[in-house]
């Protein structure tokens, strides 16, 4: 007997949420709803997508009845809001990353998600992708030996505008939060250790917000990280993970489709043939969760979140880097 589908509200109707919803299509989801503060706005999303319902408010949004998991991706700032929102309904939650731009904003959604009893997730889609998970493999079966040095970087020139998201401090702007959350991750998620400290050199923007960055990582079992994310020129984007008897590359790391192990008598090249943009991972693996009840998943923990946010915290106010609502 087939399962009933998982049934979503979309709250934002911007780029990464028109990717979402196409690749929610092909899972055991659905979007059923969709909010924004204009109706004509959530009207014609809806409308493109074949969604069901439009609400010309976030409010109305999370109380729709038949609304299980709200998925938020609005800007940075305003994630907190809009995930308290959906919490204090009692929807489950998938919000974009960052979970939030400050660590006590995002301790106050985990408090709220552990007092209501409901779901809440970070949308960090990259741990759920088939590449993403090989790589994991490939080190765990000692592939490559022993992890010795991490690099990863993604960077690509954008137009200056004061006002946008990605250089606008009222909108928690800058590199780090926006694509440097991903080399990151990357690299503590794949270093086999605890971090030990870090350092940072930042490039900014006329705003006042990281345009570029520099960072490294030093792990207790004596990993090292190298890392790069910026808005200011192009890079080669890519990740690898090196070790004593070999080397792990994965392409455009954050969304791969591949990913190659470089060892001295061969090359293995997995492939992930995937037809989507690689969001049905994550949206399965939120399906699992509320399937089984659980209020956090075991591959993207609440603690993860805490972490990823305190780093970039201390990063940020290490070079004077202050958003206007901190």
């Amino acid at each position: 007997m087939d399962r009933p589908k998982i049934r979503w509200g979309i709250l934002g109707t911007g780029k990464i949420a028109r990717k979402f919803v196409s690749d929610l299509a092909q899972t055991s989801g659905e979007a059923i709803a969709v909010g924004s503060r204009s109706l004509e706005k959530a009207a014609s999303f809806a409308k493109e997508w074949n969604i069901a319902q439009a609400y010309g408010s976030y409010e109305d949004l999370v109380k729709a009845p038949e609304v299980e998991v709200i998925y938020v991706s609005s800007p940075h700032s305003e994630h907190l809001a809009h995930a308290l929102l959906a919490l204090k309904a009692g929807k489950a939650v998938l919000c974009e990353k960052p979970m939030a731009p400050t660590l006590p904003q995002v301790q106050t959604m985990l408090q709220e998600a552990k007092a209501q009893g409901v779901f809440l997730m970070e949308a960090l889609w990259m741990y759920f992708l088939p590449t993403f998970r090989q790589a994991h493999k490939w080190i765990a079966e000692g592939k490559i030996g022993e992890v010795k040095q991490i690099r990863a970087e993604f960077g690509f020139k954008a137009d200056y505008d004061p006002e946008s998201r990605l250089f606008n401090p009222s909108l928690a702007g800058g590199a780090l939060l926006d694509i440097g959350i991903y080399p990151l991750t990357f690299a503590i998620r794949l270093a086999g250790g605890s971090l030990k400290k870090h350092e940072s050199v930042v490039q900014k923007a006329a705003t006042g917000v990281d345009a570029g960055l520099a960072y490294s990582l030093e792990f207790d079992n004596g990993v090292v990280a190298s890392l790069h994310c910026t808005f200011e020129v192009d890079l080669v984007n890519e990740a690898i993970i090196y070790g004593t008897e070999g080397y792990i590359r994965l392409p455009l790391f954050w969304k791969s489709t591949e990913a190659f192990l470089h060892t001295s008598d061969q090359v293995e090249h997995f492939v992930n043939g995937r037809t989507t943009e690689g969001y049905d991972y994550e949206a399965e693996a939120v399906h699992a969760c509320l399937r089984a009840r659980k209020t956090e998943c075991d591959i993207m923990t609440w603690a993860h979140s805490e972490e990823l946010i305190r780093i970039m915290d201390e990063i940020r106010h290490r070079h004077g880097i202050q958003y206007p609502f901190e």
